[in-house]
Parts: structure tokens; C-alpha cells; sequence
């Protein structure tokens, strides 16, 4: 039977888990792996009054609203491993149809949106335009987490002897927990992260005979959205990033040239590997991380100099798929072929903060800096060639499915040989396919109210106040790599071969009246009823609305069906 391993599968999600895996199968290999993470860090501090500060579930409640309109603008979800077998011989015009429908519905919602396809995408592509290279993502980070970077990387060069010992005294115990001068607030400084690689050597052969049709698509869809908007602070700018970054690479793998031509040998038979149903190889990886951190803080600063860290939460899911299968001289497929690569990635970053200074002295706020960020590559390092399928390879398949198990002599000194042996083959009489799928999901709430009183520092010339509420980011990482042969590939019917990328990008920083904590009831006043429920004409779905009703939301509610 065919060797569709091994597999090496590691995985792991916030420390939670950690799966090593090989495995070999005679003729299927499904890899599903969900990994889903919440975290809810809802912090409180100081005497919180509740006339001015609001509930951090009306907050939930408005990032379920920002949800639902990022759904106007993104592609449905990937179809479960099941789905995308079924329909893998229409997956091609579903998700065109689907990323033009799209990117006709995000020009309504006022975000930016491209959708490309074929030889008009380039190598690499930005947010819709065309660069030289992919963005480097220690470029983009917010600033307060390249600091933290900065500073993580530092303490690793430090020796033992800078930490005070049992016998130390107070002055050296002092200077290794001593903090930055003034007074530092971190509600934000959040990072949510999902990353997978998958690396497959398929099944592949330098000819292969599809009777039926041949369907090959590679397809990325990037949707990032940023909701933003603040007030309390005096000059507190708006500065989000986001990046929707994308390579389609195809390395060419030359075939090992050809022997000198000869006659088959009369005396020896093919060795043929027959598989009597369909042969499936799936990896599918689903990242879905989401948390909400709405933090309260009423503060009066007594101290010389204060740190308050409300936030730095940090989700992080990781995929590794390494697969490696054989190689035949001819693949002979009965029906249908299927070769999909897809990335699907979406950010929803909800950033609604209030820092009011009562007294102001010097301070600074930081209540955006914000990154939302995608990452995805798709890499071959073959080339496949289509042609039309001959007489000679149509009656070999009329042949073999009739229970044929030689080679006639037509087929074994055909020119696609180039005069090499066709030793090795392998007959699949029903549908071949190679899927590998990533869908990764970031929906990350940080929407902070801070007040401060600082009458108390006022005699006090170096007590900067210094708030971090922003600098919150959520990143997607996926790369698939597909390694082979370069192929000729005969087709008796239809061949659907596209590449598909969709890029969209929708940020809100409509500026709030300064000065006023209670934001929320304006947070969302751009989610009119028809950007919630755009009209997408009788043949297209949308989501349900959710209902808002505290923590019985069920955010995977409008993911999974």
C-alpha cells in the first residue's frame, strides 16, 4: 500500500499541551487539530465607584458587536476537514464567489479591502500592494512590548552574581526590585498569537493520469480589524498598525533528467500498487484565541515611584506538521484529484480606553499603539504542467478499472517517459487529495478606565505618570510548504488550477469627547443596523446577531456550525 507517512505532528497551546505524534496509514492521513484558548482578566483596583466607571461586560458586549461587523468583510470560516473533501472539486469558485463578495461588502463598512487572483498576484503582497520582501514583525511590535523585548533579552546576559545572595544586605535587595523612576501604569501591553507550519512531502510522481477532473488551489484570506477610540488624556495620539502580508513562492524542482530512450523491457512488469477507494491526505489546524482584559483603576500615588501591571496577558498556540510520503514513476488517479492549500487569518483588536488625570501634572498616555498582524506563506517547490489526456491514457484507465493489472506496451513506451522505466506505480481508483488548511482566529478585548489623582505628587518635579492602555497586539503566523517533483499531469476532464489571496483591513479611531470616562455608550455608534445586517442579495448567509446578555455570549457561536 502507498506510505502516507510518516507524520510528526507538535503541538501546543499556552503550556497547556504538548502532543508529539507518528503515524502511517495505507490510504488516508487526516491530522485535525483545534486548539482554543480564553482568558478573561477583568482586573479592579482602588475604590471603584460605579457612577463613573462602567461594567467591563458592557465592554464584552461591544467587542461581540465589533465581531459581528468583522464578519461583514471576512470570507466564511474554513469548512471542517469532512466539508473540504466533499466539496473540494467546487472549492475553487465557492471561494471566489465568497472573497469578491466580500470585497464588495468592505467598501460599505468603510474598510480597504483587495482581492487578487492568478498571475495578477505578486510575489509578495502588503495590504493589497505589491513589495520586495514580507514585513519583519520586530519592526512593527508596539513599542512597550519592544521594550519588554529589549529588556527580556538583557536580563538573559545577566550573571548570578547581579542577584543579592541570602546573605545580601537590604541595599543590594533594594537595587535588584527597584522600578523605573515615576509612576508606571500597564493595563494594556496584551499579546495574542497563533502559529503553525506545516511542511508535506505528498504523494507525487513526474506523471500522473487524472481521468476525471484536476482541481489545485491555493487560497489566502487576511482580515485585520481595530476599534479604537479614547478620551480622558490631553494629546493622546491614535496610532494603530495594521498588516496583512502574503507570499506565493514557487521554487522550481527540476525533474532528474532523462535517460537515454529505450524500449520497455518485454520481460518486465510494472509494480503496481493498487488502492481500491479514494487516497486522502488532510492537515487541518483551527487557532482560536480570545480574551478580555477591561481594567478599572481608581489611584492616588503616595510612593516615590510605583509600577501597576494590570495587563501583559499573553495566548499562544503552536502547530508543527511534518510529513513525508513516496514516490511512484506514474500515478494513475480513477476520478478526481485535489490539491488545496489554505490560510485563512483573522485579528479583531477592540481598544476602547478612558485615562483621566484629575490635577494634571507631566504624564503620558499611551492608549493606542496597537498591532494587528498576519503572516502567510504558501511555498512549492514544484512546477505542474497540465495537458490534455491521450488515447493512450484513456485507455489505460478504461483498463485498470475494469481489473486490469499489467501495463500494456503503448503505456510503458509513452513520450512522457522521456524513456525512463515506469517501475513503480501507483493506481488510485477513486479521488486523490492532498489538503492542507489553517484557519487562525485573534479576538482580543482590552478596554481600560483609569483615573488618577495626583495632588499629592504636585511638590514633586521628577513623578512623571506614565499609562500604557494600548500596545496591544495580535499576530498570525502560517507558512504551508509543499514539496515534490516537477510533474506532467494528463487530464481526461476539467483542470481548475487558481491561486486566490483576499486582504482586508477595517480601523476605527473616531476621536471621543475628552475628558469623559463613561465612552461606552458611543463606543460602537458606527454599528448602524445595516453594516450589521448588510444586504447580501437571496443566495448569500450571514451571521445571526448575538445576543449581548453578559457571560452567557457564546463567542464560538458565530465560528462554529
Amino acid at each position: 500500500m502507498p506510505f502516507l507517512g510518516p507524520k510528526h505532528i507538535s503541538i501546543s497551546g499556552s503550556g497547556i499541551q504538548s502532543i508529539g505524534v507518528m503515524s502511517r496509514a495505507p490510504d488516508t492521513a487526516i491530522i485535525v487539530s483545534r486548539q482554543d484558548n480564553y482568558l478573561g482578566d477583568n482586573d479592579f483596583f482602588g475604590a471603584i465607584n460605579s457612577a463613573t466607571f462602567l461594567d467591563p461586560e458592557i465592554f464584552d458586549q461591544q467587542l461581540d458587536a465589533v465581531w459581528l461587523t468583522a464578519q461583514g468583510i471576512m470570507p466564511d470560516a474554513l469548512a471542517s476537514p469532512l466539508h473540504l473533501i466533499l466539496e473540494g472539486s467546487s472549492i475553487g469558485e465557492t471561494l471566489t464567489e465568497d472573497f469578491v463578495a466580500n470585497d464588495a461588502v468592505a467598501e460599505t463598512l468603510g474598510a480597504k479591502a483587495s482581492f487578487l487572483s492568478g498571475s495578477e498576484i505578486p510575489s509578495v503582497t502588503v495590504n493589497g500592494v505589491e513589495q520586495d520582501v514580507m514585513s519583519d514583525i520586530g519592526d512593527v511590535l508596539p513599542a512597550y512590548l519592544q521594550a519588554k523585548n529589549d529588556a527580556t533579552a538583557a536580563d538573559r546576559e545577566v550573571t548570578a552574581e547581579s542577584f543579592p545572595s541570602a546573605s545580601g544586605n537590604s541595599a543590594s535587595a533594594a537595587a535588584h526590585f527597584d522600578v523605573d523612576s515615576g509612576h508606571n501604569i500597564v493595563a494594556g501591553g496584551n499579546m495574542a498569537m497563533n502559529e503553525t507550519s506545516i511542511a508535506s512531502l505528498h504523494l507525487d510522481a513526474p506523471v500522473i493520469a487524472v481521468m476525471g477532473d484536476m482541481v489545485a488551489v491555493s487560497a489566502i484570506s487576511q482580515v485585520n480589524v481595530i476599534h479604537d477610540h479614547n478620551s480622558g488624556a490631553v494629546n493622546a495620539s491614535s496610532t494603530n498598525t495594521s498588516i496583512n502580508a502574503a507570499m506565493f513562492a514557487s521554487a522550481h524542482n527540476p525533474t532528474p533528467e532523462a535517460t537515454t530512450s529505450l524500449a520497455y523491457p518485454s520481460n518486465v512488469s510494472a509494480i503496481i500498487t493498487q488502492v481500491d477507494a479514494d487516497l486522502i491526505s488532510v492537515n487541518w489546524i483551527h487557532q482560536y484565541n480570545y480574551f478580555s482584559d477591561h481594567d478599572s483603576a481608581q489611584i492616588t500615588f503616595s510612593g516615590e515611584d510605583t509600577f501597576l501591571d494590570f495587563g501583559d496577558n499573553v495566548l499562544f498556540n503552536q502547530a508543527s506538521i511534518l510529513e513525508f510520503s513516496q514516490g511512484y514513476d506514474l500515478i494513475i488517479v480513477g476520478r478526481e484529484m485535489y490539491d488545496l492549500s489554505l490560510i485563512f487569518q483573522t485579528n479583531i483588536l477592540f481598544d476602547d480606553d478612558s485615562v483621566s488625570v484629575a490635577d494634571a501634572g507631566p504624564y503620558t498616555a499611551s492608549m493606542s499603539d496597537n498591532l494587528a498582524y498576519n503572516s502567510a506563506s504558501i511555498q512549492s517547490t514544484s512546477i505542474d504542467t497540465y495537458v490534455n489526456m491521450d488515447e493512450v491514457f484513456t485507455q489505460m484507465g478504461t483498463d485498470l478499472a475494469a481489473g486490469a493489472t499489467i501495463l500494456s506496451d503503448q503505456v510503458k513506451n509513452h513520450d512522457v517517459f522521456n524513456g525512463d522505466v515506469p517501475m513503480n506505480v501507483l493506481y488510485i481508483s477513486g479521488n486523490f487529495a492532498n489538503i492542507s488548511a489553517i484557519e487562525q482566529t485573534n479576538i482580543v478585548g482590552d478596554a481600560d478606565q483609569i483615573q488618577i489623582n495626583v495632588d499629592a505628587l504636585l511638590d514633586q518635579s521628577d513623578a512623571i505618570i506614565t499609562t500604557t492602555t494600548g500596545s496591544n497586539a495580535a499576530l498570525n503566523l502560517a507558512t504551508i510548504q509543499n514539496y515534490g517533483v516537477d510533474s506532467t499531469i494528463s487530464v481526461g476532464g476539467e483542470v481548475y488550477d487558481d491561486l486566490l489571496l483576499y486582504q482586508a483591513e477595517l480601523i476605527d479611531t473616531d476621536a471621543q469627547p475628552l475628558g469623559a470616562i463613561p465612552l461606552a455608550s458611543e463606543a460602537v455608534a458606527f454599528l448602524a443596523d445595516d453594516m450589521i445586517h448588510p444586504d447580501y442579495g437571496d443566495t448569500e448567509t450571514y451571521p445571526e446577531t448575538v445576543q449581548a446578555t453578559g457571560s452567557d455570549v457564546d463567542m464560538m457561536g458565530s465560528i462554529v456550525t
